[in-house]
């Protein structure tokens, strides 16, 4: 979940001020208690589940004791009874309880990987490095007994010097870490037909090689069929003998170098009980941990390490394998044991991994320092940056200077070029850039300036579109360098196609969206129609019936009158009806706040335990609020470029392998809350099944979901959102996954700045791969003061510090110097250093308290890579009883005299290491401003209410025109603004015909035709022949468009190729389209035989703009300018096509690209009819007589424009303007 870091802080916020829970009765009593501040821990021996992996059984009885002691009675135990049948005798009830078997399922022949948490080393370290594993629960290590016998359970020594009982302090893993040389795991046929194993390439790889880790796949029941492996199966019979295994086979004698081999005196097997303990460690800081919480984490340790004799690189593999039974194992009467007749033997290997031992290793400090250095924005690496400016040639001309700043400016702040499809499916290239930028990027509601000659990348301003329909008025065209910029476009796309491949969510966005709708629908009717809802009905119906009872009473006769009053007004209002449009929207913004209510009557935000008013708005909200902590933007989105999560490096020195690379990067970035706002908006879109104009729905869910915002924290305070953060990708993450990352901010108290380390500005820490790291932060990066990064208490690495002597002119190995440091302990918490623990390292003891070169000796053993875990925990405990002598009886440090797994953890870790990045003290003097976090929801600012009951009738045939202010408010895309016309020039000589003037003919060789109509209607039939003006002409009556309608219609320009034309000649440039609008001056004289009449009316175009119909092979553009034939103000629609050619042009074929090119100009508004006396002819359907009627003839020029050497053609539409009114389905005008 993207939000478990806030849930995880208010619950430790409710449960600070609440009593501690008492602690269970099956915690085990040595691990009960707090652990200590944050980046501390707790070391345990060992931590053994209540009931091992095996088989048992358990029986029950009951006793019955009376209460009272004159009710007292014997009575004898009720145990389960137990028949016993008998041939020819009657069967006997014997009185005993029965035992019930049960099973404890633990893993055996192999592990779950999810229970590792970590292993070390992951690539290559030093050779004195002892590998480890880390486990995530806490009894892996102890789940199954390592041997019944004294050689594997008893202690390393019954009493201490002074008294102290050793026994029951440590406990014997079942398993043991085991480093190998690749050839030491080498098995030949001979060896393989002595183990057993009929054909060893059967259980090889396809390839005929062995695995690299040299461990076999097999069943159990081969594996138990071998004649020299461990006896796991001594005392216990192995029942899932089909179950699968890996299987290793390593030289007898190295497995007794390892485990030892006299069951008699103490052994290298029985000290393995000081090489694995538990970490109880806090969680603050780690990725995907609750921070309130503790875990319990165990860690296994090996007694072998890597080769130290070697100055070259060796592979080590690392197998962690099973022990139990393997006292048994050794037992010489076994024949399929140690005493087989193979020189191997079989073990069970649960992991593996490999890794590279070098002399000189990169730890992490260094991969930490390397990685603060090489820090910087979220974008491409600077280096490459400075590079491409460099790069430019010293003659570049001014263009090529331009265009290389305005590209450098966009990659510097984080946009890529990607490849873009067109809608007509065309490849192109555009910008586009991730949620995350290198700038913080201001509200969207703050408008932004730049004094730049170059377009910086910045957030829309005031005019931003409240929302989208389809995701395409979210595009921006960079005029600088001639690009598109996709990226707000494709964040909406991404958005709704993320909604829709959720299941979950969008059934419940369905179903919501559903729900509103329908209560704000129903509501709304009730109100515009008078009827009063059903509670004030049943509220009333008490005193309606009284009334009707006080009537029959009073004894009322006479005929009861079944005559209904008519109504005042003619049918009810329906949702197409403008009063009932008019107020939906206000009702569906009521009706969606009241349904994400909790049952509380505050905004539900999942944040506390309330329950909400509708189970869909849980769902619709928790998935709102997942993305704006980026929970379901895929991670190539988030980093669209590899380049962003890679260092630079020099190509001369980059290896052959680019695969064998690793990513080392530290990014910071902030958030770009627009991108947010557009992938929200696209989730939300979905499931829009009302009206594919407007979602008022959608709307109203932003609304809600800002008001969550904004007081949906503890005590009202607003919901902590991400502002910025960083990625760490690095190798040292795949060696220390759980990475402890820790940040501060600034405070400003006391007219000074001082770092808050009360406030944890983390809202998202987790892994995005095994290699990276990803923070979200809920304050900007000026404001951060320290991020620090340290390995977590239950990562330290473990070695044993040896010092190898080489020959200096041969390089050959000769010995090695032990330089094992004692460091101070204490079982005193008292006594002990906060300072030490908080600084990474405890202090080493005091030269006279340090272990002398003799009492070193048998420490290592060289040849066997083994360390002597016993006897080193016996002289460290030794050291730390004589320092703790020497110091004050009263005040004594260390009092332990008993050696266990947690001294000899302590001892074997290497220093902790953090990095700490510290930020720049602010150098304002005023305090971080931190405003809620709002969702884009326009300049809108009304609020929702249901309407109220509406008791007066008003009459259906005096519908009004929706006035321009009660439409509601989109973003005007032209206005026609006198004083910035468009002149158009026309050509020398060519004449200019006024109003009374009839436009020519069409030109011979048009290619287009063109026919205008209202959106509800078909078009008009082709004019036969094309156009040339002739008073007589007789017209379809779908030639009619009504001047005067109720609500406002679009208009269709319907262009399309005619039936004779002429293909593969003609390269189209451009069409252009002029609709003749009223400027005043429209005034027609009585000897005017004709007149051309304005189509559009004067006032400014405030529609929602242009757009084709279908063919999105043009691009259309609305521009106010002057006819070119008669001079007067028009509204010119150019057609451009797309065209991958240098000129620019489309060449007409017969492939369907050009066969239309139709045109949709939206809430068209007519002008008035001029001409009043023009009559016209219209033809009649079924051969009926033509009708004569008034209407103004309206003429539209259509210019064909094409490449030079060709011809531009010319023709005209004549539309005719009439006062009548169309009807709708039901009869009504519209």
């Amino acid at each position: 979940m993207a939000r478990q870091l806030l849930f995880a802080r208010l619950k430790g916020a409710l449960t600070s001020t609440s009593a501690p829970s008492p602690v269970s009765a099956g915690d085990d009593e040595v691990l009960v208690g707090d652990i200590r501040p944050d980046g501390h821990m707790r070391l345990y021996a060992f931590y053994t589940p209540a009931l091992g992996g095996g088989e048992y059984t358990v029986s029950a009885s009951q006793q019955v004791t009376a209460y009272r002691v004159s009710e007292a009675q014997s009575v004898p135990p009720i145990v389960n009874h137990r028949l016993i049948p008998s041939s020819g005798h009657p069967s006997t009830l014997v009185s005993e309880p029965t035992p019930q078997g049960f099973n404890v399922i633990a893993p055996q022949f192999s592990l779950n990987p999810k229970l590792i948490n970590s292993y070390y080393p992951t690539a290559q370290d030093e050779g004195r490095v002892l590998p480890h594993i880390v486990f995530n629960d806490p009894h892996v290590p102890w789940l199954r007994d390592a041997g019944l016998t004294a050689w594997a359970t008893k202690p390393i020594a019954n009493l201490s010097g002074d008294g102290a009982d050793w026994s029951g302090r440590t406990k014997v893993p079942w398993m043991a870490l085991m480093v190998f040389d690749p050839a030491d795991l080498v098995v030949d046929s001979t060896a393989a037909g002595l183990l057993g194993l009929s054909a060893l390439e059967c259980w090889m790889k396809a390839t005929g090689k062995p695995p690299v880790n040299y461990s076999y796949d097999m069943t159990v029941a081969e594996f138990l069929g071998l004649k020299s492996r461990v006896a796991v199966d001594a005392f216990d019979p192995i029942s899932d003998v089909q179950q699968a295994t890996k299987v290793i086979f390593p030289k007898k004698q190295q497995v007794k170098d390892v485990f030892g081999q006299d069951p008699n005196s103490l052994t290298p097997l029985n000290a393995l009980q000081m090489l694995s303990h538990v970490r109880h460690v806090n969680n603050k800081g780690l990725p995907d941990y609750d921070p309130t919480l503790t875990t319990y984490f165990s860690v296994l340790i090996s007694s072998m390490s890597g080769d130290i004799k070697i100055q070259q690189p060796t592979t080590h593999i690392v197998h962690l394998v099973s022990i139990e039974n393997l006292d048994s194992t050794f037992d010489p009467t076994r024949s399929n044991g140690i005493s087989g007749p193979s020189e191997r033997m079989a073990l069970v290997s649960l992991f593996s991994w490999v890794y590279s031992c070098v002399p000189d290793s990169v730890d992490f400090a260094t991969t930490m320092n390397a990685l603060a250095a090489s820090s910087q924005p979220l974008r491409p690496p600077d280096p490459v940056l400075d590079g491409m400016v460099s790069a430019l040639p010293k003659d570049a001309t001014p263009a090529q200077l331009s265009a290389a700043n305005a590209l450098f400016q966009r990659l510097k702040h984080g946009y890529t070029i990607s490849r873009w499809r067109n809608a007509v499916g065309e490849v192109s290239m555009a910008f586009n850039r991730s949620p995350l930028v290198p700038k913080h990027l201001p509200s969207v509601v703050q408008p932004t300036t730049s004094g730049s000659a170059v377009t910086l990348p910045q957030p829309p301003t005031e005019d931003w579109p409240t929302y989208s329909m389809s995701g395409k008025n979210y595009q921006i065209f960079d005029r600088n360098v001639g690009m598109l910029d996709a990226t707000y476009a494709s964040a909406w796309s991404l958005g709704k196609l993320t909604a829709i491949s959720d299941s979950t969510f969008i059934a419940a966005l369905t179903r919501f969206r559903s729900r509103a709708t329908t209560m704000a629908v129903s509501q709304t009717l009730l109100a515009v129609n008078g009827i009063s809802n059903k509670r004030t009905v049943l509220a009333h119906a008490a005193t309606s019936l009284s009334a009707a009872t006080g009537l029959a009473a009073g004894g009322f006769k006479g005929d009861v009158a079944r005559t209904r009053v008519p109504s005042s007004t003619t049918r009810p209002q329906t949702t197409i009806d403008s009063d009932v449009r008019s107020s939906l929207p206000k009702a569906i913004g009521a009706a969606v706040r009241i349904r994400g209510l909790s049952t509380a009557g505050a905004v539900h935000t999942g944040l506390d335990a309330e329950k909400p008013v509708d189970s869909d708005w849980e769902t619709v909200s928790n998935w709102v609020h997942d993305a704006l902590y980026l929970g379901h933007v895929p991670a190539f989105h988030l980093f669209p470029d590899p380049s962003f999560l890679r260092e630079h490096l020099d190509p001369s020195t980059l290896p052959k392998d680019i695969t064998k690379l690793h990513p080392e990067a530290l990014r910071f970035f902030s958030v770009d809350g627009t991108w947010l706002d557009c992938f929200i908006d696209g989730a939300l879109s979905s499931a829009n099944h009302t009206d594919p104009q407007r979602d008022e729905v959608r709307l109203a869910i932003k609304k809600v979901i800002n008001e969550a915002l904004r007081t949906g924290g503890p005590s009202g305070t607003p919901i902590p959102v991400p502002v910025s953060g960083f990625v760490i990708r690095s190798a040292a993450i795949k060696a220390t996954p759980d990475l402890r990352v820790t940040v501060t901010r600034w405070s400003f108290s006391n007219s000074q700045w001082t770092e808050d380390v009360q406030h944890d500005p983390l809202l998202r820490l987790t892994h995005l791969d095994d290699f990276t790291i990803f923070c979200l932060l809920d304050c900007g990066l000026d404001e951060v003061a320290k991020i620090t990064l340290a390995q977590p208490p239950h990562h330290q690495r473990f070695a044993f510090s040896v010092n190898p002597d080489f020959d200096r002119d041969t390089g050959a190995y000769k010995s090695f110097t032990p330089e094992f440091k004692v460091r101070a302990l204490y079982t005193n918490p008292g006594l002990a250093p906060e300072a030490a623990g908080e600084a990474g390292s405890w202090p080493e003891l005091s030269p006279p308290y340090q272990l002398l070169p003799n009492d070193e000796q048998g420490f290592y053993n060289d040849a066997t890579r083994c360390i002597a875990a016993d006897a080193i925990v016996r002289k460290v405990v030794g050291k730390l009883s004589a320092w703790n002598q020497a110091a004050d009886a009263s005040k004594r440090p260390y009092t332990d005299s008993v050696p266990d797994s947690a001294v000899m953890g302590f001892e074997l870790g290497d220093p902790a290491y953090q990095l700490e990045i510290e930020g720049v003290i602010p150098g304002s003097d005023t305090a971080f401003s931190h405003p809620p976090r709002q969702l884009w929801t326009g300049n809108d600012t009304t609020t929702s209410s249901l309407p109220a009951p509406n008791n007066t009738s008003t009459n259906q045939g005096l519908l009004k025109l929706i006035a321009a202010g009660q439409r509601p408010a989109l973003p005007a895309r032209v206005s026609l603004n006198r004083s910035a016309v468009v002149r158009h020039v026309l050509a020398a000589g060519a004449p200019t015909r006024k109003p009374n003037v009839a436009p020519p003919a069409d030109m011979k060789d048009c290619q287009f035709e063109l026919l205008v109509h209202p959106d509800y209607r078909q078009p008009p039939p082709r004019p036969k022949p094309p156009y040339k003006f002739d008073a007589r002409a007789l017209y379809s009556p779908q030639t009619q468009l009504p001047a005067a309608p109720i609500s406002l219609y679009d208009l269709i320009f319907a262009v399309r190729r005619r039936p004779r034309h002429t293909e593969g000649k003609w390269q189209l440039k451009k069409i252009t389209i002029e609709v003749p609008v009223q400027d005043g001056s429209d005034t027609k004289s009585a000897s005017d035989i004709i007149w051309r009449d304005p189509l559009l009316a004067a006032t400014d175009y405030a529609g929602r703009g242009l757009r084709m119909t279908g063919n999105h092979r043009f691009i259309p553009t609305l521009q106010s300018t002057l006819s070119s034939d008669d001079g007067k103000e028009c509204l010119c629609i150019t057609l451009v096509p797309r065209s991958g050619q240098a000129e620019g042009t489309m060449l007409l074929k017969d492939d369907g690209a050009s066969a239309e090119g139709s045109v949709r100009l939206t809430d068209a508004r007519l002008a008035p009819i001029v001409d009043t006396r023009r009559k016209v002819l219209i033809a009649q359907p079924n051969n009926a007589p033509a009708v004569s009627t008034s209407a103004g003839l309206c003429f539209v020029k259509m210019t064909e424009v094409y490449n030079s050497g060709q011809q531009n053609q010319q023709s005209w539409a004549v539309v005719l303007k009439t006062s009548m009114r169309d009807k709708d389905a039901r009869g009504n005008e519209m």
